[in-house]
């Protein structure tokens, strides 16, 4: 069997969080390798062929902006997608200026949107018409469910 020309990344310090992203986008289209840090990651790219990177905001030692920064310089071909909690206006204005993302995404995410943006960055075609609509939380929905999860004493994922 051939591998897939469709590789993509995974970078998150948390393993609940990449597990749970690479099931979201399990594909036998997409070949899907993880990194628990910056440093693994970038040794990665150096040994493969990868197309889109998603890496968390929040990681020991640098953030995803910063990280996605030095994948700009040194792989500016790959496609770029930060995932955070983190809903402030300046993380989203550095993810754009400073990372040149592509997407920027929230969590807690919806598996179709992942999905469609992981599609769109590979540039294959979007979700039939006559698929459900995709839905996804506004940052401050997100934020009203966090704090709800907070008081009932549940745990993130």
């Amino acid at each position: 069997m051939l591998k897939s020309s469709r590789k993509l990344l995974i970078v998150d310090d948390e393993p609940i969080a990449r597990r749970s992203i690479a099931r979201s986008l399990a594909d036998p289209e997409y070949e899907i390798m993880q990194a628990d840090c910056p440093a693994q990651a970038l040794a990665l790219l150096a040994e493969h062929d990868i197309k889109v990177v998603i890496s968390d905001q929040h990681m020991p030692g640098v953030s995803g902006t910063s990280f996605l920064a030095t994948v700009q310089a040194s792989y500016p071909d790959v496609v770029r997608v930060l995932l955070t909690s983190d809903t402030s206006t300046d993380v989203f204005v550095a993810a754009v200026n400073e990372g040149h993302v592509r997407r920027v995404l929230y969590k807690p995410w919806a598996d179709e949107q992942i999905r469609s943006v992981v599609r769109q960055c590979f540039g294959l075609p979007r979700r039939s018409p006559n698929a459900p609509p995709v839905y996804s939380l506004k940052p401050q929905t997100s934020r009203t469910l966090r704090r709800i999860a907070a008081i009932l004493g549940v745990d993130k994922a």
